[in-house]
């Protein structure tokens, strides 16, 4: 053999990727593979935990816009579930904390009204609390006490 078939041997022989060269190629894919799999699953998990939550929010100020008009403002508490979903409510109604007037004569009665709004996920429960207060007219101002 001449020596310039020998070069061209050996040229022939030195271009391309050897199997490690491969193997290695392909562990840094599926390594990157993976980790933009688990990113895409936990964004995933919490796109679907915030639309819950935003639906539990829309839900439970929805409730709370109830009182004093479809539902009457008296200290207690309430409970029950929406229509055809998940969630379920409890209503709280109680005195607002004392603020130094006398209940008697005021025009009007401070309440605090708290809507909490939950639901279960596959591995622990899950609840929105929203919070105002709200004003009745007092027994005086209806006419059942004498001023």
């Amino acid at each position: 053999m001449s020596k310039e078939m020998l070069k061209d041997v050996t040229a022939i022989d030195e271009s391309g990727f050897t199997l490690i060269e491969v193997v290695a190629s392909f562990a840094i894919l599926a390594i990157s593979l993976g980790v933009l799999y688990e990113s895409y699953s936990i964004a995933l998990k919490n796109s679907q935990m915030t639309e819950r939550v935003r639906t539990a929010t829309l839900l439970a100020q929805s409730k709370l816009a109830e009182v004093g008009t479809a539902v009457s403002i008296t200290a207690g508490v309430t409970s029950g579930s929406f229509p055809n979903s998940a969630y379920d409510w409890v209503l709280n109604i109680q005195l607002a904390e004392d603020i130094g007037m006398n209940s008697d004569t005021m025009p009007a009665i401070l309440y605090d009204v708290t809507v909490t709004v939950g639901w279960d996920t596959k591995v622990q429960s899950r609840k929105v609390m929203v919070k105002t207060l709200k004003l009745s007219a007092s027994q005086v101002q209806k006419g059942q006490f004498a001023p």
